[in-house]
């Protein structure tokens, strides 16, 4: 049985990291994605790794603005999980790969997110999962990938190791 999803239900999110003190996160080099699906009105799922627990951010619909009428960009507002330090999710619009379609199977999801030019961690996974001769013809895709997974994870310890000099 092949299920299809509704893709207005599928939100890309880029990762990033949360700060509690400053009430956001900074926007990193390395632009890193996951997908996660829409459960009931406000309940985000990681499409790929579904019992994993993830701090999931939205965009309020309007811009920060200073005193003097200058704006800085959105507030986020959690939508998944608990306000805390450390790797969040901040929601996103989906790729153009998937938006062309009204509903999709896992599977092709899948697919399309091996063809993107985007990084999307869970492809990974996705890759790991293939045969042997697919994986292959996506070496150099791999190997951007792993490239990329250390870059962010390099990103997200240094954040940690912030922190850590910030409380001593």
């Amino acid at each position: 049985m092949n299920t299809l999803l509704s893709v207005k239900n599928i939100r890309r999110a880029q990762i990033r990291y949360f700060e509690v003190g400053k009430n956001g996160c900074e926007i990193p080099d390395i632009k890193a994605y996951i997908y996660f699906y829409k459960i009931n009105e406000q309940y985000y799922i990681n499409m790929f790794h579904p019992y994993e627990e993830c701090n999931v951010y939205d965009r309020v619909p309007y811009s920060n603005e200073t005193k003097s009428g200058e704006s800085f960009g959105t507030m986020l507002k959690l939508v998944t999980g608990k306000e805390e330090d450390g790797v969040c999710y901040v929601l996103d619009k989906n790729s153009d790969a998937i938006s062309d379609v009204e509903y999709i199977s896992i599977e092709d999801l899948q697919k399309k997110i091996l063809m993107m030019d985007e990084f999307v961690v869970d492809r990974i996974f996705i890759e790991q999962s293939m045969n042997i001769l697919n994986r292959c013809i996506l070496k150099d895709v791999i190997k951007k990938d792993n490239e990329c997974l250390k870059e962010l994870q390099d990103y997200i310890n240094s954040k940690e190791n912030e922190k850590k000099l910030i409380k001593q």
